[in-house]
């Protein structure tokens, strides 16, 4: 069950810490900002590409031996285009894929304050079954602490080209930039 004040759209929960005061140790407000902007355009950008292999005959890998655990080309081309844009914007952030091939001792370095944190599609099964609920999702960590997120959706959307919710610490949660809000009412009519 989702927190009091949380935000659950389809299937995704974006918590009410997001409309809190800020904790001291999260960055000032105007850099969250920046930040929860980027990640709203990378969701988008992934999910144009993501848009372009829908229906599409997909190369399939499997990340485990039983076949249950399915990696795409669409996966790794995602996890590309928001890895290319991060490490563009954001030189000194860090990256943790969902599709990152298995951390080494040679990887234990000390980590960057700002963890971007991705899983460039969300519902592989879903997708590679031409069936449109999949998202492409991602969350920052500050220091360990969630700082901002964006999710890209398939649907619904006025234009046809999906929908990103997106969030920031002490800055509520917003659809394609227009703020969401829970429902006022005190039980559900």
């Amino acid at each position: 069950m989702p927190a009091p004040g949380a935000v659950v759209y389809n299937g995704v929960i974006m918590v009410a810490l997001l409309t809190m005061p800020l904790p001291a140790t999260l960055p000032d407000a105007a850099l969250l900002s920046e930040i929860e902007q980027a990640a709203a355009e990378f969701a988008a950008a992934a999910g144009q590409l993501l848009a372009g292999y829908f229906g599409q005959t997909l190369g399939v890998e499997y990340k485990d031996r039983a076949g249950q655990d399915p990696v795409t080309t669409a996966d790794k081309a995602a996890q590309a285009c928001l890895t290319h844009a991060i490490t563009r914007r954001f030189p000194r952030h860090g990256i943790l894929g969902e599709e990152d091939a298995a951390a080494t001792a040679a990887d234990a370095v000390p980590a960057p304050d700002f963890l971007w944190v991705l899983d460039p599609l969300d519902g592989t099964t879903n997708f590679m079954n031409g069936f449109p609920v999949y998202a492409s999702s991602i969350g920052v960590l500050y220091r360990g602490r969630p700082a901002a997120g964006a999710v890209y959706l398939p649907w619904p959307a006025a234009t046809g080209g999906g929908a990103v919710l997106h969030c920031r610490a002490g800055g509520g949660t917003r659809l394609d930039g227009a703020p969401v809000s829970v429902y006022p009412a005190e039980r559900p009519r």
